[in-house]
């Protein structure tokens, strides 16, 4: 309750919790996966088109404990490994090439700035992982009156092109550099209770 707003990825258990508020942050680009690998690993991916091949090359993905996209990595019958405490060790893990994690799946408006700053890791260049989730705002129960006011700004906001823009100016130049719409999409599942 000390918070009386906070962005996070939109859950059935954080509706319950916290007053959802109902408006799409990121336009999908967080459920828009992009891999994180080893530099020098890219070939590793060359064959993978599907589901099913990514399967068949036994990679496995790193994610923080309890994150959201374990459920969705173990229904779509990925293999993981979850990392508690400091998710940032991911990078080290992977880097090192001999921690049992192959991969980092990243949001689409994540991954450039975290490539960037570990530069012992590539973005794999022709995957991209797609599930239906977003970003929303949550309120504390004790705000939950700003929710109208917030839902009819943020609808304004992307009715005047304002979100629009400002998704742009903000991600803009590294979602291009990610080449989006000609990466091979693999949908990947929601978890059934999720």
């Amino acid at each position: 309750g000390e918070l009386t707003l906070h962005w996070m990825l939109q859950t059935k258990e954080r509706d319950g919790k916290f007053i959802p508020v109902n408006h799409k942050l990121t336009q999908g680009l967080i459920g828009k996966r992009v891999m994180l690998i080893p530099a020098g690993a890219e070939g590793a991916y060359d064959k993978v088109k599907t589901l099913d091949d990514l399967k068949a090359t036994g990679k496995v993905a790193g994610l923080g404990k309890g994150w959201f996209d374990v459920g969705v990595w173990n229904e779509s019958g990925l293999k993981v490994v979850e990392k508690d405490g400091e998710w940032q060790q991911l990078y080290r893990m992977i880097a090192a090439k001999d921690r049992g994690v192959d991969y980092f799946p990243r949001g689409a408006n994540e991954i450039a700035a975290e490539a960037k700053a570990n530069p012992q890791l590539a973005i794999e260049p022709k995957l991209l992982l797609v599930y239906p989730r977003d970003f929303t705002f949550y309120l504390s129960k004790s705000s939950a009156s700003l929710k109208p006011v917030i839902e009819a700004a943020l609808a304004q906001a992307e009715k005047s092109g304002l979100q629009s823009k400002l998704m742009a100016e903000y991600f803009g130049p590294s979602i291009e550099a990610l080449h989006i719409d000609k990466r091979v999409v693999i949908n990947l599942k929601n978890p059934t209770n999720n």
